[in-house]
């Protein structure tokens, strides 16, 4: 769906595996504090593909990158009062989520030319239903119709169907419960089964 490198498939994570990786990256953490330019190098360099999906997820990779980089700025101010209550990588899927969240929020309050109806926004501007899509006339549907999900949906389903996050991590990055994380994507799926219905092949309706 986005331009950097796919999702990788979902990631549990052991408890032994977690506190592995936290310990790499407490040393990482560490060395980042004490100055050691690499070492934040080091950090941009392993979230950076992530970081994108996630943000672009919710802005289109139009914005992408200076959201990301936003998001670093954060991430660098933020590293001295990180207390590692989590690992490093849900601390920064917070951060990306929250910056992309804030900017779609002034997005949508400035004043806009016309009002699009929430049957018609999928499609407004778009190729019709029946034309053939490519890979960005499907990005551009596909945000559109994300676009119309609440936030708090929209959240978990970039975490979850973009980035491909397990419902804990997922339910860890948003400050909620797993059964909630999985009833928000449960709500958020029907909801988009419906948006983009005319774009689906009756196979995948039938699937579905």
């Amino acid at each position: 769906m986005l331009d950097r490198t796919a999702a990788t498939p979902e990631r549990e994570g052991a408890p032994e595996a977690r506190l592995e990786k936290a310990e790499g990256e407490a040393r990482l953490i560490a060395r980042a504090r004490s100055g050691e330019a690499a070492a934040f190098e080091e950090i941009v360099r392993v979230h950076s593909d992530a970081v994108f999906r996630v943000v672009a997820g919710h802005l289109g990779s139009s914005e992408a990158e200076d959201a990301s980089q936003e998001v670093f700025l954060q991430v660098h101010r933020g590293l001295r009062a990180f207390e590692g209550r989590s690992l490093l990588s849900t601390w920064i899927f917070r951060i990306a989520t929250n910056v992309a969240l804030k900017r779609l929020r002034r997005k949508r309050r400035r004043p806009s030319s016309r009002s699009i109806e929430e049957g018609e926004a999928v499609a407004a501007d778009g190729p019709a239903p029946e034309a053939g899509l490519d890979s960005s006339e499907l990005r551009a549907v596909l945000l559109r119709a994300l676009d119309r999900l609440p936030e708090e949906q929209r959240a978990v389903v970039v975490l979850r169907g973009i980035e491909g996050l397990p419902f804990e991590e997922v339910a860890r990055v948003l400050g909620i419960v797993r059964p909630t994380a999985e009833s928000r994507m449960a709500r958020a799926k029907e909801k988009l089964r419906s948006l983009l219905r005319p774009w689906i092949s009756p196979e995948a309706r039938d699937q579905g």
